[in-house]
Parts: structure tokens; C-alpha cells; sequence
């Protein structure tokens, strides 16, 4: 694994090396509402540009799953109150007395069968 990674890393790093030494012109860059210039060598401007652009996007990407990571950590708490609600024993099916008719399950069931 970390000779397929020096493989796909060298030729990136090189690539890089390449692109700086080729482009060291000036380039002027005027941050107009604040009235400032900077004169840097096009090769910074251009590798400060995607290093900004990689952590802006990697910084999003974060934020987003904050939200994602809030409700996983919810669903956590609710699943465990229901475990803990699951584990408790169940009271038996029990018939009220008092009741006018003794309804169970099965007898609802067989009921609801004779009305089709």
C-alpha cells in the first residue's frame, strides 16, 4: 500500500516542481474593495489558489456532515431508549373483567373474517 502511494505521489510532486519552475513570471493581482496589490510569481498564485480552493472545499464538506453527525447521534439515543424499553418484560394479554365483551386478538381477528 505505501509503494502505490509514493507511485501516485511522486508523479503529482513532480508535476508540481515542473509547474513552479515554469511559471515564476510576476503577475500583479489588485484586490479591488480594499485598494491592494500583490505582485507574486504566477506559479504561487496559482498552487495558493487550489491549496485555498482543496481546504474551502474540505471545510464544507465538514460543516455538512455536522449535520448528518447530530442526527446519527440521535438516532443513537432513541435506539437505545427503545432497547430499553424492548427489554423490559411484556404484561400477558390480559382480558379486562369488566369489560361488556372479552375481546382478544384471535377473537378480533375471527370477527373481522365473518364481516367479509
Amino acid at each position: 500500500m505505501k509503494i502505490l502511494s509514493w507511485i501516485i505521489t511522486l508523479p503529482i510532486l513532480l508535476a508540481v516542481v515542473a509547474f513552479a519552475l515554469e511559471n515564476r513570471t510576476p503577475v500583479t493581482l489588485d484586490l479591488w474593495p480594499f485598494n491592494l496589490s500583490l505582485s507574486l510569481p504566477l506559479s504561487v498564485l496559482t498552487l495558493g489558489m487550489l491549496f485555498l480552493g482543496i481546504f474551502l472545499g474540505s471545510f464544507m464538506s465538514w460543516i455538512s456532515s455536522l449535520r448528518l453527525r447530530m442526527q446519527i447521534r440521535k438516532l443513537k439515543k432513541e435506539i437505545a431508549t427503545m432497547e430499553s424499553l424492548n427489554s423490559r418484560p411484556l404484561p400477558e394479554n390480559r382480558i379486562i373483567e369488566n369489560a361488556p365483551e372479552k375481546i382478544t386478538f384471535i377473537s378480533r381477528l375471527k370477527s373481522l373474517g365473518e364481516r367479509k
